[in-house]
């Protein structure tokens, strides 16, 4: 049965009856700071205003932790030391490029829901106050897929290829009839297998000589990002979801039933981790007990977080989850790769 959190209007106890502990709602405030000057880059009239737009719609710091920073550590550890330079760097640039085009399309597809949300980071995006026409942000798109397909290429033919396919493929995670983002459960299966093909393309720069080695953390990254993160995602926009009709795992079944399933995978990919970090000669014991320190916290966390979301509904711990998800991955895979050397 879903429960009572899809939405603050649907909720039967008020989220005022709610109070945060001390340090979360440091935290909170911290985060909220930040992210309301942020969200506002670009919305004020000057010379520096259509930079801001252009960095809010290619989204700087997802490019870094997700474009970057684990293809980064993906080919760090099936090479078992530093990947070649050149072809390491244009295959993270490729992934940056065309990671970009797809986030614009995706600004495109959530126009409704990101206008909808209570979150200055979604309904300031540039594509929601009008910044950009329909038509310019669709040739922006294009564009940066293609400087990402030849960024590819130069990277790697077989990465080139696998690369290209997967954008393609991607865009039925954004576009109807597909929209499998659309789809609960669906949606986490997608995701699993985009993880695996940027595995693999990304892997094709050092090679997999090494891949038997390397495999639990290949496992972990998939888990943790293709299904947890999926799920965390979607629970921090169950509200504007919900409100706009789009069905996702969190609005069909709740925020914290969908907190409990993201729960496991996570204990899962921790499974995956230990697996790796305790297996790999190359990683040192004091990143591998580090990193698995941040897991066990963070699992701890989302036990919390989901018994205060089956009282009551609370965005704010919905954007904790995936706030803190971004961060206890990136915080993993910064170790992993200290930890190779």
């Amino acid at each position: 049965m879903p429960d009572n959190t899809t939405a603050p209007q649907n909720s039967t106890r008020p989220t005022a009856a709610w109070r945060p502990p001390a340090p979360l709602a440091a935290t909170a405030r911290l985060y909220q700071t930040v992210t309301r000057r942020y969200a506002h880059w670009g919305t004020r009239p000057g010379p520096l205003a259509p930079v801001g737009n252009q960095l809010r719609l290619v989204r700087p710091m997802t490019r870094t932790w997700f474009d970057a920073i684990m293809p980064l550590t993906v080919m760090t550890v099936l090479a078992r030391g530093w990947p070649e330079a050149r072809p390491a760097a244009l295959m993270i640039a490729s992934l940056v490029l065309t990671h970009a085009a797809l986030t614009v399309v995706n600004d495109l597809m959530d126009l409704d829901t990101d206008a909808a949300s209570s979150e200055p980071m979604r309904f300031q995006r540039p594509l929601v106050r009008g910044v950009y026409t329909r038509r310019t942000a669709i040739a922006e798109a294009v564009l940066l897929f293609l400087a990402g397909s030849a960024c590819a290429f130069a990277a790697s033919l077989p990465g080139g290829i696998v690369l290209t396919a997967l954008a393609l493929v991607a865009l039925q995670h954004e576009l109807p009839p597909a929209r499998t983002q659309s789809r609960p459960v669906i949606s986490q299966l997608a995701g699993v297998i985009g993880l695996v093909a940027i595995i693999g393309a990304t892997g094709t720069v050092p090679g997999f000589d090494h891949l038997a080695a390397a495999l639990p953390y290949l496992l972990f990254v998939a888990v943790y990002m293709g299904v947890a993160e999926m799920l965390v995602k979607d629970i921090r926009d169950v509200d504007n979801d919900g409100a706009t009709g789009k069905n996702t795992t969190a609005t069909r079944y709740g925020s914290a039933a969908a907190t409990g399933y993201a729960t496991l995978a996570y204990s899962a990919a921790l499974g995956a981790w230990l697996w790796f970090a305790f297996t790999s000669p190359p990683t040192a014991a004091w990143a591998a007990y580090a990193a698995t320190a941040v897991m066990v916290c963070w699992i701890g966390y989302t036990l919390y977080a989901r018994a205060v979301l089956h009282r009551h509904f609370v965005k704010g711990v919905c954007v904790s989850l995936h706030v803190g998800s971004i961060g206890v991955f990136t915080t993993v895979n910064v170790l992993t790769l200290a930890g190779q050397f």
